[in-house]
This record gives structure tokens, C-alpha cells and sequence, in this order.
């Protein structure tokens, strides 16, 4: 389908890009660590810059829960995720993967939303 590119200075560029790729690609996967704790206001998407509505945007950062990227994708009709779910999914089967042993998934999803609401 396509792939913006890692670094796109020019937002009006990719502004456009994404609303011509919108209808192929309706997903926005933030992998940077910007708008992660301590700098939790920063976005890697300009203010000035044209959100794309009804995107779903999976910003693997889960402190804060909520980023300034996924409040956007919200305002924007769309639904956004953090990245807590992948973090335990991960350590879930790198227990597997160690132990054997299958892994309470529920347990450790509710562990990891208690610890880092204890960080906030």
C-alpha cells in the first residue's frame, strides 16, 4: 500500500499523502518516543497541520495513557490505543516463550494499568 516516510518535514506533504492513502491505509502507528513522559504535551503531528478523520492511531507510548496524538485522532472521529496492550502482550510471550508456562494475560494487563497509573 505505502509507507510515509520516517522523516516528513514537510507537513502539507504529508498531509496529503495520508488523505490520498486514507481509504488503504487507515492507520497511524506512532513508534517514536515523542509525547512520552516526561514531555507528554509534545506530538510528533504539527498543530498547524491537517489531521486526517476517521484514522485509527496506535501510539505504542501508554505514559501518559492518553498522548496529544491519540486526543487528535479522537477530535478527529477516529479512535486511538496506546501501547500498554503490546507491552504486556510482549512480556506475556517472552514468559511463554522462557517458562512454558501460559501466561495470565488478564492479571498482567491489570498489574500494568495499576503501576503506571501509580507513576502519573
Amino acid at each position: 500500500l505505502g509507507v510515509m516516510p520516517a522523516v516528513a518535514p514537510d507537513w502539507e506533504y504529508a498531509a496529503q499523502w495520508l488523505f490520498a492513502m486514507r481509504s488503504k491505509t487507515p492507520l497511524i502507528v506512532n513508534c517514536t518516543p515523542v509525547g512520552m513522559y516526561p514531555r507528554g504535551g509534545d506530538c510528533p503531528w504539527p498543530d498547524e497541520a491537517w489531521f486526517p478523520h476517521d484514522m485509527i492511531v496506535y501510539d505504542m507510548i501508554y505514559r501518559p495513557a492518553k498522548t496529544r496524538l491519540m486526543w487528535k485522532a479522537e477530535n478527529a472521529y477516529g479512535k486511538a490505543y496506546n501501547g500498554l496492550g503490546m507491552l504486556v502482550r510482549q512480556g506475556a510471550a517472552a514468559f511463554k516463550l522462557w517458562t512454558g508456562v501460559e501466561p495470565p494475560i488478564d492479571v498482567m494487563m491489570q498489574a500494568a494499568q495499576e503501576a503506571v497509573e501509580q507513576l502519573a
